[in-house]
């Protein structure tokens, strides 16, 4: 049982790895907001709530119309990490 969480630990660092060369490389790009949804929801995942609440927020002060924005605002993500 405890291999399964390392390897999931470890995916989660992958993905957080990945999402933010993906936000420097596509920072202009009209898909940044579910990147950085995505990366948000990764450091949720792995209980990194003060980067998810970075993040996350900036989301929907960016792009406050998005879909992804929307996914955000309909969550329990942000009230959580701020318990």
């Amino acid at each position: 049982m405890d291999d399964y969480y390392h390897q999931q630990a470890g995916l989660g660092s992958v993905a957080i790895e990945f999402y933010l060369e993906l936000m420097e490389i596509y920072s202009e790009n009209p898909v940044l907001d579910q990147i950085l949804y995505n990366l948000g929801r990764w450091y949720y995942e792995a209980d990194a709530c003060d980067n998810a609440t970075a993040i996350l927020t900036r989301l929907i002060d960016e792009y406050p119309e998005s879909y992804y924005a929307n996914l955000v605002l309909t969550s329990d993500m942000l009230a959580e990490c701020q318990e």
